[in-house]
Parts: structure tokens; sequence; C-alpha cells
């Protein structure tokens, strides 16, 4: 190999180099920028995600007691019919039985109940359990808005229901 030979191939070679370590070199700041728009759109995906106050004004629920002759069951239903903006509505329903008739449900035998931590407007929740005896029934939900401090409550007529 004579010297102008050794002089081209050692400068083509120089500049080989000088391509490839640029192009690594590029290629990592690349993937370090990639990396830092990565994390800030998790961070805005998190900062997006943070939980607003809820806002519920209003809930119009109704309570129920059903019989089903099918499978001869009494159960009381709680129904969130209409919740004026969105918000967390607690929910427990309970079902009393009593062998005289009473307006008072303290005075009755608690039966079963049930409870969800966001009844949704259109949704329903129940508690049920088989009838047996000659008995009184009466349906009781409660309710909390968003929160609040202070229980709704809606309750069915005392109904006697045969078994």
């Amino acid at each position: 190999m004579t010297c102008k030979t050794f002089k081209k191939f050692s400068l083509v070679s120089i500049l080989a180099m000088v391509v490839l370590i640029t192009a690594i070199f590029g290629t990592i700041v690349q993937l370090s920028a990639s990396a830092d728009e990565e994390t800030a759109k998790i961070e805005n995906v998190i900062s997006e995600g943070e939980e607003v106050e809820p806002l519920a004004i209003l809930v119009k629920m109704n309570c129920q007691l059903i019989k089903n002759s099918e499978d001869h069951t009494v159960r009381a239903q709680a129904n969130n019919v209409f919740t004026l903006l969105p918000g967390k509505v607690q929910t427990k329903v309970y079902l009393y039985s009593s062998e005289t008739d009473t307006d008072d449900y303290t005075q009755m035998k608690l039966e079963a109940s049930n409870y969800i931590s966001d009844l949704d407007q259109g949704e329903s929740i129940s508690a049920r359990v088989s009838l047996y005896g000659q008995r009184y029934w009466r349906g009781r939900t409660l309710f909390l808005i968003d929160n609040k401090s202070e229980w709704k409550s809606v309750e069915t007529e005392t109904v006697y229901i045969p078994a």
C-alpha cells in the first residue's frame, strides 16, 4: 500500500467514524428527547386526572316495596330517579318486618340490608328475603349526596303481605 492510498484510506476511515459517532450521538439525543416528551405527557395525564369536586345539587330517590309471587320473596328497592349534576350518592336500603302493624321501623325487625357507595341515576339497589309467616313489611332508604353531613331518608308505607 502506497502512502497516498494509506492517507486516503485513513481519511475515509476517520470520516466513517465521525459519521457513525454523529449518528449514535443523534440517536441518544433523540431518545432522551422522546423520554422527556413521554414524561411530560405522563405528567399532563396525571394533572388532567385530578378528581373534581362532585356537584350534585338535587337527587330524586324513591323506595319501593315489591313482592315477587314467582319466587315468594319481598324486597325493598331504592331507585335513583334523577340526579341534577354529577355527584356521588351513597345509598343504603333496609327491609323490615313485624307481626303487628306499625309505622315505626324501629319497632320492626331488620330482615335485610344493602349498601352501594355510588348509586348512579337510573340505577337501583335492593334488599331481599323470602316471605314467611303473616307479616307486615316496610322498606327504608337512606342516601347521602357528595359526602355531606346529613343522610336523607325515604320510606314506604307498612304493608301486610301474607306468605
